[in-house]
Formats: structure tokens, C-alpha cells, sequence
């Protein structure tokens, strides 16, 4: 698992506010939405900025706050085909997806926007999508098994031909995939995400995933679930990752006073009912696992007022405060921060010109090569319109 900072600079990747509600549960002024030109144009701003990825969230059922929601992953190919650079995470559920249909997919997105689509394993946790739907809902260590079948089987399909699964969820006999995605030295298939905080969670990102998202953590949360994914990895006998992605909310403002007041105001204004509503449901889904460690089992009500804990990652205050603090998480080995603002047009660009800048030299007085970082502006136009915040 890469540790070292040396190895590559840190990624940064956004949540895609395809979903209505913004990324907090509150009354407070969001300046984002959820249309597609919005997000066409947000997406432009963020690969401008040197942001790398871009994670299109999945809602099936309108719900706690996200009354509308666009499907992710023909979102996520309209985002592609409308950036350069810009790599976009599709979220796609096992139960609600069978694995071939979803390889032929990404497959074909693949080579559409050379090379540029990931997909995040989401085993579930909102039983009304899938009762609702007439879907089997499975209990929490079964959901991942299947997760872990449904990661199996993509890999299987995308690099081996023909591919062949027997397992208790999925039945795959001589399936031939042509054509096969992109693949280069380093890529031998589209990156693979998973998140979790569970056991099993682990399991699944320790032996199979090419990435496990972690919601917000402190520095001590982050150390554990590290030292647990390296035990599983080392177990598993491998050597290439996960590489850790942690979910961060950030405030960036003049002083840290002002920051902090935001956060403030963001709980204060909290929708309760939705938040409430929220809590009830994730809650039993990570108070389901075996060990009681599941996703969200301890947040409090302010951490739900941002769905992924991202208050706990503490990315508040100035633009040097929050640089400092994401490169303190990055020399414990986090790779990637997935961020969520508040108006996101306008603090995305912010967080280009004023953190990434920061962030950068704090890793070359690390001993980062200069030469991996990427230029944010290679490939884009001085003169694209769409980058305009006030456009």
C-alpha cells in the first residue's frame, strides 16, 4: 500500500452534486445544483483548478433531502465528454447491477473518454431503494460478499478472455468482453473504488479493491483504518494497494473565525427531520454488522448534518490551515481527499488558486518529485468559457 510520499503527489477528487440538496443537510445557503449545466460547467472549474477525480453520487428513491437525483453513471459519461482530463467515479450498487452489463458499460465509456472512468462499489445501505424496487435487501455481511463477488467479476471480465465466476451471487460462463477497456502499464483495468468502515468493508478493500473511500476521520481514525487495511492486504499477499481516499468538507475562509462561524451556522441551520431520517437509516445499517463497526455506527446528529462525516476531517479555516492539515494526513498515508463544498463554483476555484498551491510545496519540502505533479492547465483552454465562475 502506498505510504510514502515520495511516491506520487496527492490526488483530489469532488463529490458531483448530481443529487438536489447540496452536500449538507441544511437550510443554509447553497450556491450549487444539481442540473446538468451546472455540473458541466463545475466540472470544467475543478480540472482547471487540479482536481483529478470526480465522484458521481447514486440515489434511486427520492429521500432525505435529495428529492431529485440524476442517475450516475450516464452522468458521469456526460461529465467525460465534456471535460479533458477530469476522471469520473460512477457509484454503482451490486443487487441493482449485474456485473457483465455494468463491464460492457464502463467499457465502452472507456473508450470514449480515453481511459478516464472509474467505478465506487456501493454494497448499500438504504433498504427502502431496494424494497421499493421488489430487490432482495440482504444483511450487512452478505451485501459485501456480494460486493466482493460483483469486484471479482468485473476484473475477471475486463482482463480475461473468456472470464468464468461460480459463486453463491453470480454465474458468469465463457463471457467474452470485446472490446476490453484501456489498459496500460500501471492500469490493467479501470480503477476500482469501495468504500466502507466495517469489517468487512475492509476485507473487501484490503483484498480486492483498487481504492477504499473512508468517510471523515480524525488523524487517530485514519491511522487505525490504515494499520487494519495494510494487516488485509499483507494477509491477501499483495503489494499494490488499496491506495486510501478520506471524505473532507472544506471550509476555506479569510480567517479561521469565519470557518468556523460557517460550520456553526451549517449545524445550526441543520433540517432535522431529514438528518433525523438520515441517521435512522444508515445507522441501522452499520449497527447491523457483526462487530457493531459499521459505516456511521457512532456519528453524532452535527456529523450527519454532512452525510460522510466530513466535518471530522476538519478541513475549516484559512487556506494555510486546511493545506497544512491535508498534507499531515497525507504523510499518514492518505492518497486522495474527497472534498465537498458549500457553493461550489466559486470555492472550488478558490480551493485551485489558494490550498493546491500550499499543498504542493508542503510536499516538495517533503522530498515529492517536482516532476510527477501534474499541471492542472494542460490540455485546457485559456479561453474556455465554461471556466468562468461568473459566467
Amino acid at each position: 500500500m502506498p505510504t510514502d510520499p515520495t511516491i506520487e503527489p496527492l490526488r483530489f477528487a469532488y463529490w458531483v452534486p448530481n443529487v438536489s440538496g447540496g452536500l449538507v443537510t441544511s437550510t443554509i445557503e447553497q450556491r450549487t445544483d444539481w442540473s446538468f449545466a451546472y455540473n458541466r460547467k463545475l466540472a470544467r472549474i475543478a480540472e482547471r483548478a487540479g482536481l483529478d477525480y470526480a465522484l458521481s453520487q447514486v440515489r434511486y428513491t427520492a429521500s432525505y433531502g435529495a428529492e431529485y437525483q440524476h442517475e450516475s453513471t450516464s452522468f458521469s459519461l456526460a461529465l467525460l465528454l465534456a471535460t479533458e482530463r477530469l476522471k469520473l467515479i460512477a457509484a454503482v450498487h451490486p443487487g441493482l447491477w449485474h456485473p457483465g452489463v455494468l463491464a460492457k458499460w464502463v467499457a465502452t465509456a472507456d473508450h470514449l473518454s480515453g481511459g478516464r472512468v472509474a467505478v465506487n462499489v456501493v454494497s448499500g445501505w438504504f433498504k427502502d431503494e431496494f424494497r421499493q424496487l421488489g430487490e432482495p435487501w440482504l444483511e450487512h455481511d452478505e451485501r459485501y460478499r456480494r460486493s466482493a463477488e460483483f469486484i471479482l467479476a468485473l476484473k475477471r471480465i475486463w482482463t480475461e478472455d473468456p472470464a468464468n465466476v461460480a459463486g453463491d451471487f453470480y454465474r458468469i460462463r465463457d463471457f467474452s468482453l470485446k472490446p476490453k477497456p484501456l489498459s496500460w502499464p500501471g492500469r490493467p483495468h479501470p480503477e476500482i473504488f469501495q468504500g466502507g468502515n466495517s469489517t468487512a468493508a475492509r476485507l473487501n478493500g484490503g483484498r480486492l479493491s483498487d481504492w477504499y473511500f473512508s468517510n471523515g476521520k480524525s488523524f487517530d481514525g485514519v491511522r487505525e483504518q490504515l494499520a487494519d487495511l495494510r494487516r488485509v492486504a499483507t494477509e491477501a499477499g499483495r503489494t499494490d494497494g488499496p491506495r486510501f481516499g478520506l471524505n473532507g468538507f472544506v471550509i476555506v475562509r479569510d480567517t479561521e473565525r469565519e470557518a468556523q462561524d460557517t460550520l456553526r451556522e451549517i449545524i445550526a441551520k441543520a433540517h432535522v427531520e431529514a438528518v433525523e431520517g438520515f441517521g435512522a437509516a444508515v445507522k441501522q445499517a452499520g449497527q447491523s454488522t457483526t462487530d457493531k463497526q459499521g459505516m456511521w455506527a457512532d456519528s453524532k446528529f452535527e456529523d450527519l448534518v454532512q452525510y460522510n462525516d466530513g466535518f471530522r476531517t476538519q478541513l475549516i479555516g484559512t487556506a494555510e490551515q486546511v493545506a497544512t492539515r491535508i498534507v499531515e494526513y497525507r504523510k499518514l498515508g492518505v492518497d486522495l481527499i474527497l472534498t465537498g463544498f458549500l457553493h461550489y463554483h466559486e470555492e472550488v476555484q478558490r480551493f485551485g488558486e489558494d490550498v493546491l498551491p500550499i499543498v504542493r510545496e508542503l510536499e516538495l519540502e517533503n522530498g515529492l518529485d517536482p516532476a510527477a505533479v501534474p499541471d492542472p492547465a494542460a490540455g485546457l483552454s485559456e479561453t474556455d468559457p465554461a471556466l468562468s465562475v461568473a459566467g
